[in-house]
């Protein structure tokens, strides 16, 4: 029974299974793996259109199974020979190995228009194997072990491909899933009878069979597995974080603190990021999802939170790609008995064109929500109830329509007090009134239209931040003036909601660069370079439940919040205090001032150190007592010389140790210079150094 505990298909688009490493495949891409008998000798993977047939004790590949010309798709024991295995290919063919002496057995030529081999399962007692199929047909090939022809069967049900197949442990079903996401439990003995368990989730992409026999389990592309009994009825769910396509912004919820996203087709998902597990998944489309390629369905383009969370706004299109766009706009309130969001109001076509951006007022004394959209118009929405207490009784209603010389506004915000409203119209920022919905001023700057607009907050509440493809702009708006600028493409800007801390990213010779400062100080806090490759797409300050108490000087930034953003493969990182406490930490330094700063620093750092005796009693006696100047200047000189021994060596190589410690590549060399840098290779970072006292530090080679 070994073969069977670890005979499962693994793909690269799950992260839930468990591939058994081996170093040889650094470059090779494992779309299946399975482990043999034999106290699991071996471990036969499929490479391409190769099988690579690996030793498990001496990590070495021992056979390559060469004869597919196609990427093989699967590779299972056969149940009846523990020395045999078959292999499926994208070429229509399925093979018969000898894996011990690497020999192919049979090959059987089976091409179709759409017959392409999508999944194999082995029945586990009788000479039978299951394919699935390009065309959604199930085929049970029988007689494989036998002198006369093999002869197959079809069954079909699914409307698309085939994605994974699974005999159950006595063989009495066969399961089969797909992009339907329906589980269909077939009856081996009676052909035309099958059992479904419908709408599961996303696409299933793996199914298996608990030894027991009465547990499945189903793998979904939603990032999903499901635990069924087998009397069909649904047992558990394990929900990870869904991906997908990101249309919305990255939004904390204000009463849960989970991130919010979209998450399945039409829908946005609540995620816990201290439990690491979805909290739910809201319906904002409320239409089944047909999987079915070329069609054009509603997808959730846009999202806001009010203040306290008691309102979501939500933006659903269809037609984005036509001239018949279909655009709606939802209002929904929490409530507290279901713990979940209800759905107050619908307004078909809010704008003429599609909405681009908006927002809640930050105001606790009004609700109102703003948008812009590309038919030249800002609309304010404006919240009005028939009781206090009685939510569902609220209605919205379009207060005002706002615009500019026909220009197309693009972002909008409110000030911290929800008092003035900056819209961007193309090159023109203007504030207006929100108690009366006058133009007060407008602010210009060179050409470029405006891609981020931001208010700064608590104490420098009175700024507000604008970028365009070259610059990043400051505002005074006391005095309505420029308050300074720099030359810096800024893809994203944030401000922290509990801080007056300022994140923008910019993009830089293919890599992002992070800067973090505050609105009435140009100069950065804090900056790192290439935080990571590409373009950063999203991003969002999440609160901590309790702020740190101590912290380095360089993450106080980070005291109150934690920053998450996205990149443009979509990979979700953490910028968090934790990094002062980490390998990384140590290489990464300080932040490099301006030449006129070095000398400063330079003279300030001198000046704090603790002065030898010898220095302090030389500067401290009368000068008529001294002896002359020539027989103290040798003496002088080296008691401000730094020695290179005893404390000084101590932190060095603590450095290193704690680094050694902490790093999970190996160390192939150390090399300590008293007095000036730390530095090693490792086998993956290449070769780092460290300043002595942490004042900079880099990568010198790529490699070592």
């Amino acid at each position: 029974e070994e073969w069977q505990r670890w005979k499962r298909p693994v793909s690269l688009e799950s992260d839930s299974d468990f591939i058994y490493v081996l170093y040889a495949h650094v470059y090779i891409y494992v779309y299946v793996c399975i482990v043999c008998l034999f106290v699991c000798r071996f471990l036969l993977c499929a490479s391409g259109d190769l099988v690579k047939v690996f030793s498990t004790s001496t990590e070495e590949c021992v056979h390559v199974l060469e004869g597919h010309t196609g990427q093989v798709t699967g590779v299972i024991l056969n149940p009846t020979n523990h020395l045999q295995v078959y292999s499926c290919s994208a070429d229509g063919t399925i093979r018969l190995w000898d894996f011990i002496d690497g020999i192919l057995i049979k090959a059987t030529d089976k091409k179709g228009a759409k017959n392409a081999f999508t999944c194999v399962a082995c029945h586990p007692k009788d000479d039978c194997i299951a394919t699935g199929h390009e065309d959604g047909k199930i085929r049970l090939w029988r007689n494989f072990n036998q002198k006369k022809e093999y002869t197959y069967s079809t069954q079909h049900w699914h409307h698309d491909a085939v994605g994974t197949l699974c005999f159950t442990t006595e063989g009495m079903h066969l399961l089969s899933g797909g992009v339907e996401s329906v589980l269909v439990q077939w009856h081996c003995e009676e052909v035309n009878k099958k059992d479904f368990l419908p709408r599961l989730g996303g696409a299933i992409s793996h199914i298996c069979v608990s030894p027991d026999g009465q547990m499945y389990s189903t793998s979904h592309l939603d990032n999903k597995i499901n635990i069924i009994h087998c009397s069909l009825k649904l047992s558990a769910v394990i929900q990870g974080l869904v991906k997908g396509n990101i249309w919305t912004d990255l939004m904390i919820d204000p009463r849960t603190r989970a991130l919010v996203m979209n998450g399945r087709p039409g829908h946005l998902q609540f995620y816990s990021l201290q439990q690491d597990k979805q909290l739910y998944s809201l319906d904002i489309v409320q239409q089944e999802y047909i999987n079915q390629e070329g069609l054009d369905q509603f997808e959730v383009m846009r999202a806001a939170f009010s203040v306290g969370g008691t309102w979501l706004a939500t933006v659903e299109e269809r037609g984005r790609c036509t001239s018949d766009l279909e655009s709606s706009l939802k209002l929904w309130v929490y409530n507290e008995k279901a713990q979940s969001f209800e759905l107050n109001t619908t307004i078909t076509a809010a704008h003429q064109d599609r909405i681009m951006h908006m927002c809640f007022s930050p105001s606790t004394e009004t609700t109102m929500l703003v948008t812009t959209a590309w038919d030249n118009q800002f609309k304010v929405w404006l919240l009005g109830l028939d009781s206090d207490t009685q939510k569902e009784h609220a209605s919205w209603s379009c207060d005002y329509v706002g615009s500019y010389h026909g220009l197309q506004p693009t972002n909008c915000c409110f000030s911290s007090d929800g008092s003035l409203l900056a819209v961007s119209f193309k090159e023109v920022v203007t504030i207006w009134s929100s108690d009366t919905w006058e133009l007060l001023t407008t602010l210009c700057q060179p050409p470029g239209p405006i891609r981020e607009l931001c208010f700064g907050r608590l104490s420098c509440s009175k700024y507000l931040l604008g970028t365009t493809a070259k610059n990043l702009f400051c505002w005074n708006l006391l005095t309505c003036s420029l308050e300074w600028s720099t030359p810096m493409d800024v893809c994203l800007l944030r401000s922290d909601p509990l801080s007056e801390n300022v994140v923008a990213f910019s993009l830089h010779s293919g890599n992002t660069d992070l800067f973090v400062f505050r609105p009435s100080e140009p100069r950065p806090l804090f900056t790192q370079k290439a935080v990571c490759g590409g373009k950063v797409q999203r991003c969002v300050f999440s609160p901590r439940e309790e702020p740190l108490d101590s912290c380095d000087e360089r993450f106080q930034w980070l005291n109150r919040s934690r920053l998450y953003f996205l990149t443009e493969l979509m990979v979700p990182l953490l910028v968090d205090d934790s990094v002062a406490v980490t390998p990384f930490y140590l290489l990464l330094g300080k932040h490099r001032q301006q030449q006129e700063e070095k000398q400063n620093s330079g003279v300030s750092q001198a000046a704090d150190r603790v002065q030898p005796p010898q220095a302090s009693v030389l500067l401290h006696t009368p000068a008529h007592v001294l002896p002359a100047a020539s027989f103290l200047c040798s003496m002088f000189v080296n008691s401000l010389l730094i020695s290179n021994t005893g404390s000084r060596l101590f932190p060095i190589m603590h450095l290193v140790e704690t680094y050694k410690k902490r790093n999970p590549f190996p160390f192939h060399s150390v090399v300590v210079q008293m007095g000036r840098y730390v530095g090693w290779a490792c086998k993956d970072l290449g070769l780092r150094a460290v300043h002595c006292r942490m004042i900079y530090s880099g990568i010198l080679s790529p490699s070592f």
